[in-house]
């Protein structure tokens, strides 16, 4: 009787060891991978079991449960296919090896959807795939997974990478039919749907441009050669139908890589990624010529008290003399410079550009940081600062885009005593002004007065008089010119 309680009790005790260790899947490691044909015959599996895998939590800490499978590539593109179960919610983790860092991973869908992702592959090498599920919950279940190879467009390679001529034509591409590509997700965070282009550089510096479809999120990295196996230098900025650009750095005779591709919804670069629409582009290139004064050094003079000066950002280049706090650290900038003859004085930087968005600041040389910031806008509204100068010193003035490029016109304006000053104990108030300027120390002078935009146009002139309405003309700064038989005296105001 005791032997047979003491068979019952092993026997349970097995089965409740059977039900609290159940066995892993013969797929659960890498190195256990089960064959996956390219023949697009869905493989059954499942997860269920199975233990988290670092490959897949590296990629994202909420991938649990991996099991691998693995294919040897027949063609230079590969589709895999994870179908899940109506109760687990599928991630996929491709990789070109058991312990490699380069990896795609695909996770756009909820419990019950298919994941889908075509990657660039090389013929005759072996890659392998890890397929769990997401989160603490609908992690496991049953699926099938299948792939196929497939010949994709010639330039999804870079060996076959077409040219585009440094003239500013246009070459038509698309991102359709391409695949993900491990160079462009190494460079770009997302990167994928990817096409090759060369460009054969005929200047020390190379503008490269793409216009994408009003559907494209469209990114870009340059490399040195097809064997490099990251950008040296990415755009990604931009938003959907926006063009993406940059300015590089060349060799004459050189010639360099383009991968052009479509930004996919994952920002960790080694997460999930879902193109932001496949669609067409067109990529041009041309030598850059930078702007005048796109260097301090040949900062354009402004003249004080003068009609503003027109300028644009267009062909300028980052510049990074201004602290964080002006929001032009790294933008395409332009250079100005004017000598002080003291007192307060205003730089200010006006627009009817409605996308330009200025960034001012003032340094008092051209290899310091800003002394005086203005960027108080937004698009198409003016940035000005106001400060105390020293007479006779050079005083620089950058502005640049916060979002691009445009144009604006740049002036300085001031109230020095002694420069056109025939009435020095002239006040006027308030300054800012809203509604009237008050005139204070005109005496019994006659005369008249002009009142001019920083433009140099006139908005508003009359006789000379102790109280001038400037409700007539719109906020801005203003130029007030008194000519009397004394002489010309001038001073700056605010209409608010």
């Amino acid at each position: 009787m005791k032997k047979k309680l003491t068979n019952v009790v092993l026997l349970a005790m097995s089965l409740l060891s059977g039900t609290m260790y159940a066995q892993a899947p013969a797929n659960d490691l890498c190195t256990g991978a089960i064959n996956l044909p390219l023949t697009n015959m869905c493989v059954n599996g499942s997860n269920t079991n199975a233990t988290n895998d670092a490959t897949a939590t590296t990629a994202s800490s909420q991938y649990k449960k991996g099991v691998w499978y693995t294919f040897v590539a027949t063609a230079n593109s590969t589709i895999i296919t994870l179908v899940p179960s109506d109760t687990l919610d599928p991630f996929m983790v491709v990789t070109d090896g058991c312990n490699s860092t380069s990896r795609i991973a695909r996770d756009v869908g909820n419990a019950g959807d298919d994941e889908m992702v075509a990657i660039t592959t090389t013929p005759g090498q072996t890659y392998y795939v890890c397929a769990g599920g997401y989160g603490s919950t609908s992690n496991d279940g049953a699926f099938c997974i299948k792939a196929t190879s497939f010949a994709s467009p010639a330039n999804d390679v870079c060996a076959n990478a077409i040219n585009v001529p440094t003239t500013a034509t246009c070459v038509n591409g698309t991102t359709e039919g391409n695949s993900v590509d491990f160079v462009g997700r190494k460079s770009i965070n997302g990167f994928t749907n990817g096409s090759w282009y060369k460009i054969t550089a005929t200047s020390t510096s190379t503008s490269i441009i793409v216009d994408p479809a009003d559907t494209l999120n469209v990114v870009f990295t340059v490399l040195n050669n097809c064997a490099d196996t990251i950008g040296f230098s990415n755009a990604s900025a931009g938003s959907t139908g926006a063009n993406e650009a940059l300015v590089v750095n060349t060799v004459v005779g050189q010639v360099y890589y383009v991968l052009v591709g479509a930004a996919g919804s994952d920002i960790t670069g080694s997460g999930a990624s879902s193109p932001s629409g496949d669609g067409a582009f067109c990529i041009k290139a041309e030598p850059f010529v930078p702007a005048v004064n796109d260097a301090c050094a040949n900062a354009i003079n402004l003249t004080i008290n003068a009609a503003c000066t027109n300028g644009t950002t267009v062909n300028s280049t980052p510049d990074a003399n201004s602290p964080a706090s002006c929001g032009g650290t790294g933008k395409s900038a332009v250079w100005y410079k004017f000598t002080a003859t003291g007192g307060s004085t205003t730089v200010r930087a006006t627009t009817t550009d409605s996308l330009f968005d200025g960034v001012l600041s003032i340094h008092t040389r051209c290899d310091t940081a800003s002394i005086q910031c203005g960027d108080d806008g937004l698009d198409g509204d003016e940035e000005f600062v106001t400060f105390t100068t020293i007479a006779g010193k050079v005083y620089y003035a950058k502005i640049a885009d916060y979002a691009g490029t445009g144009s604006f016109c740049m002036a300085v304006t001031n109230s020095v005593a002694g420069l056109n000053d025939a009435l020095p104990n002239l006040l006027i108030y308030p300054n800012p002004a809203t509604t009237s300027l008050q005139l204070d120390g005109i005496a019994d002078e006659k005369g008249m007065y002009v009142i001019s935009d920083i433009s140099g146009k006139i908005v508003l002139q009359g006789n000379l008089a102790s109280s001038i309405n400037i409700e007539p003309i719109a906020k801005g700064m203003y130029v007030l010119q008194l000519q009397t038989n004394q002489g010309i005296t001038t001073k700056s105001f605010i209409k608010q």
